[in-house]
């Protein structure tokens, strides 16, 4: 599968989930190009292991154009589930 392939599939993608990226500089040019191949009322979620840091995350997101109704901001535990039986 080609790239170009994959990242016309996703527009039928009606929800994102990041985990376990830091949203540095080298990914951006891959989170936008997934922005530019979603519909704009796509929800991002994003999982921060570390809550100081969902503002800064939220902020990225936004940066590519994302409207912010359309983020969610969420510890790491609601996507893992840490618990043991």
């Amino acid at each position: 599968m080609t790239l170009v392939y994959f990242f016309k599939k996703l527009s039928q993608v009606t929800q994102i989930h990041i985990i376990g990226t830091s949203l540095g500089g080298v990914d951006m040019p891959y989170f936008n190009e997934i922005k530019e191949s979603t519909e704009e009322n796509t929800i991002w979620n994003i999982y921060c292991h570390y809550p100081q840091d969902m503002s800064i995350f939220v902020e990225k997101i936004k940066s590519l154009g994302v409207n912010e109704e359309n983020i969610i901001a969420l510890d790491t535990s609601k996507f893992f589930d840490f618990k043991k039986p």
